[in-house]
């Protein structure tokens, strides 16, 4: 307000902060690091205080969990149990992937095997991990191949599923063109098909990855005397509930560091996508 023709600013007098603290709190709080320590608090904040007030609940404290994911580390037993199921993931990722991929190529390009198949990719991508776990455990025992065969059965599916799509997105005037000229097939599938279908066969092996993993450590739990998933029900079996809290803990670790990879693999794979906008797109100053 003005008075004797002088303006007050309210800011000025000391009763509000600054325009410009504001806008730097703001700009502090927007940063996508914030957001992600300030979700993590929440979480350590619910478990400390709210689950407490369920007090019929068995929940481990942080503090228990906390020395169960230092004890688990000092002993050996992460190195342990998870060097056995990543050398299980490695086998049925590569087994998984080139079988699915094989069976996707066929299934896009041939309508008598999409027929034939649609049924079992169907039941195959909404079958149960436990069931497939149970009756491997039945069939095969306790050890051996068990958890990988149970790895391949859930992946497949999905693999066959996302190379068909991507089969079916080829442009049939590229191939056309190219039979004309008497490519041969095989040449036409390496350098047409394949190449074409490549963003589909990346999504289809980051959710190999992800359904293998799970289907896996199912296995685990149920037809096998070693791995991650073994050690997991060990400890639920004795009522060890901080040490299968921590166990996940590292499960959560090992997501978020498999998600990493598998970003920088994708910016490294697509960077073509980024350059070939760049060097179209108007520039702005």
């Amino acid at each position: 307000m003005a008075a004797g023709g002088l303006r007050v600013d309210a800011n000025a007098s000391g009763t509000g902060p600054a325009p410009g603290a504001i806008k730097r709190v703001l700009r502090f709080v927007r940063r996508p690091w914030v957001a992600r320590i300030t979700a993590f608090l929440l979480v350590l904040a619910v478990w400390h205080w709210g689950l407490a007030a369920f007090g019929s609940l068995v929940v481990p404290t942080i503090e228990s969990v906390a020395k169960a994911v230092w004890h688990l580390a000092e002993d050996g037993v992460v190195v342990e149990t998870f060097s056995v199921s990543l050398a299980r993931l490695a086998v049925g990722f590569v087994v998984t992937v080139v079988l699915g991929v094989i069976i996707g190529v066929a299934v896009g390009r041939f309508r008598l095997v999409e027929v034939a198949l649609h049924d079992f990719v169907v039941i195959g991508v909404t079958w149960p991990y436990l069931i497939t776990a149970l009756l491997v455990a039945i069939w095969l025992g306790f050890d051996g191949i068990g958890p990988t065969l149970v790895m391949v059965t859930a992946g497949v599916p999905f693999v066959i599923l996302n190379t068909a799509a991507g089969v079916k997105s080829v442009d049939k005037r590229l191939v056309d063109m190219a039979r004309s000229y008497g490519v041969p097939e095989r040449r036409i599938l390496r350098h047409v098909i394949l190449p074409t279908t490549f963003p589909f066969l990346f999504a289809a092996m980051r959710l190999t990855f992800s359904v293998g993993w799970r289907a896996l450590v199912m296995a685990e739990v149920f037809a096998a005397t070693v791995g991650a998933g073994n050690k997991i029900a060990h400890y639920w079996s004795t009522g060890q509930e901080e040490m299968v809290v921590a166990m996940g803990l590292y499960f959560a670790v090992f997501a978020l560091i498999m998600e990493r990879i598998f970003v920088v693999m994708s910016n490294r794979a697509f960077r073509w996508r980024v350059s070939s906008v760049g060097s179209t797109a108007p520039q702005v100053p």
